[in-house]
Protein backbone atom coordinates (compact mmCIF):
# COMPACT_ATOMS: atom_id res chain seq x y z
CA UNK A 1 0.00 0.00 0.00
CA UNK A 2 1.10 3.25 -0.76
CA UNK A 3 1.60 6.05 1.94
CA UNK A 4 -0.85 8.34 0.54
CA UNK A 5 -3.11 5.33 0.34
CA UNK A 6 -2.42 4.24 3.99
CA UNK A 7 -2.47 8.13 5.10
CA UNK A 8 -5.89 8.09 3.54
CA UNK A 9 -7.10 5.30 5.15
CA UNK A 10 -5.91 6.20 8.86
CA UNK A 11 -7.66 9.57 8.50
CA UNK A 12 -10.78 8.05 6.82
CA UNK A 13 -11.08 5.38 10.22
CA UNK A 14 -14.09 5.56 12.01
CA UNK A 15 -14.01 4.92 16.17
CA UNK A 16 -16.26 3.03 17.71
CA UNK A 17 -16.47 3.81 21.99
CA UNK A 18 -18.00 1.53 24.14
CA UNK A 19 -20.26 2.67 26.36
CA UNK A 20 -17.92 1.67 29.51
CA UNK A 21 -15.80 4.17 28.37
CA UNK A 22 -18.21 7.38 28.32
CA UNK A 23 -19.55 5.78 31.80
CA UNK A 24 -15.82 5.87 33.06
CA UNK A 25 -16.24 9.58 33.04
CA UNK A 26 -18.63 9.52 36.29
CA UNK A 27 -16.23 6.45 37.81
CA UNK A 28 -13.73 6.39 40.34
CA UNK A 29 -10.34 5.15 39.49
CA UNK A 30 -7.57 7.23 40.25
CA UNK A 31 -7.22 8.99 36.95
CA UNK A 32 -7.62 6.73 34.07
CA UNK A 33 -9.78 8.55 32.35
CA UNK A 34 -9.54 12.48 32.23
CA UNK A 35 -11.26 14.79 30.72
CA UNK A 36 -8.32 15.73 28.28
CA UNK A 37 -9.74 12.63 26.36
CA UNK A 38 -13.22 14.51 25.59
CA UNK A 39 -10.81 17.27 23.61
CA UNK A 40 -10.00 13.89 21.50
CA UNK A 41 -13.51 12.94 21.35
CA UNK A 42 -14.35 16.68 20.00
CA UNK A 43 -11.64 17.10 17.40
CA UNK A 44 -12.69 13.59 16.25
CA UNK A 45 -16.37 13.77 16.43
CA UNK A 46 -17.35 13.33 12.91
CA UNK A 47 -14.99 10.25 13.35
CA UNK A 48 -16.85 8.71 15.95
CA UNK A 49 -19.83 5.91 15.39
CA UNK A 50 -22.09 4.49 17.51
CA UNK A 51 -25.24 2.88 18.00
CA UNK A 52 -28.30 3.08 19.77
CA UNK A 53 -27.48 0.47 22.05
CA UNK A 54 -24.71 2.07 23.40
CA UNK A 55 -26.77 4.74 24.29
CA UNK A 56 -29.28 2.75 25.38
CA UNK A 57 -26.79 1.16 27.92
CA UNK A 58 -25.51 4.64 29.22
CA UNK A 59 -28.74 6.10 29.81
CA UNK A 60 -29.61 2.89 31.40
CA UNK A 61 -25.83 2.84 33.53
CA UNK A 62 -25.39 6.25 34.14
CA UNK A 63 -27.79 7.35 36.99
CA UNK A 64 -26.14 3.74 39.26
CA UNK A 65 -22.55 5.28 38.03
CA UNK A 66 -23.14 8.45 39.18
CA UNK A 67 -24.90 7.04 42.39
CA UNK A 68 -21.70 4.92 42.88
CA UNK A 69 -19.24 7.66 42.67
CA UNK A 70 -21.01 9.36 45.32
CA UNK A 71 -20.64 6.95 47.70
CA UNK A 72 -16.94 6.96 46.99
CA UNK A 73 -16.25 10.66 47.43
CA UNK A 74 -15.31 10.83 50.72
CA UNK A 75 -11.79 11.90 52.31
CA UNK A 76 -9.11 7.96 51.89
CA UNK A 77 -7.01 9.98 54.49
CA UNK A 78 -4.84 13.21 55.30
CA UNK A 79 -3.03 13.18 52.10
CA UNK A 80 -5.99 13.09 49.21
CA UNK A 81 -9.79 12.41 48.77
CA UNK A 82 -10.87 9.70 46.00
CA UNK A 83 -12.68 11.63 43.56
CA UNK A 84 -13.87 10.60 39.63
CA UNK A 85 -12.19 11.24 36.85
CA UNK A 86 -14.94 13.91 36.28
CA UNK A 87 -13.54 16.07 38.80
CA UNK A 88 -10.15 15.37 39.02
CA UNK A 89 -9.07 19.02 38.05
CA UNK A 90 -12.10 20.51 39.78
CA UNK A 91 -11.47 23.80 41.62
CA UNK A 92 -12.62 21.47 44.70
CA UNK A 93 -10.61 18.96 44.47
CA UNK A 94 -7.28 21.18 43.69
CA UNK A 95 -8.11 23.16 47.06
CA UNK A 96 -8.39 20.07 49.25
CA UNK A 97 -4.56 18.85 48.03
CA UNK A 98 -3.97 22.79 48.99
CA UNK A 99 -5.27 22.89 52.27
CA UNK A 100 -6.13 20.21 54.53
CA UNK A 101 -8.24 21.69 56.88
CA UNK A 102 -10.68 22.59 53.90
CA UNK A 103 -10.91 18.50 53.00
CA UNK A 104 -14.38 17.87 55.18
CA UNK A 105 -16.03 20.99 53.52
CA UNK A 106 -14.60 20.72 49.92
CA UNK A 107 -15.61 16.95 49.88
CA UNK A 108 -19.60 17.95 51.06
CA UNK A 109 -19.68 20.30 48.00
CA UNK A 110 -18.11 17.13 45.44
CA UNK A 111 -20.97 15.15 46.89
CA UNK A 112 -23.77 17.71 46.07
CA UNK A 113 -22.17 18.28 42.85
CA UNK A 114 -21.97 14.79 41.61
CA UNK A 115 -25.33 14.76 43.08
CA UNK A 116 -26.61 17.32 41.04
CA UNK A 117 -25.87 15.39 38.01
CA UNK A 118 -28.84 13.58 38.90
CA UNK A 119 -30.92 16.11 39.04
CA UNK A 120 -30.11 18.20 35.66
CA UNK A 121 -27.89 15.72 33.25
Amino acid sequence: MTDWRLTFSIMAALVFIDTNIYLDFYRVRGGDTSLSILKHFDSNHNRIITTSVVEMEYKKNRQRVILESLKQIKPQDEDGLIVPAFLQESKQNKAIKRTKEQLSEQSKRLRERTAKLLQSP
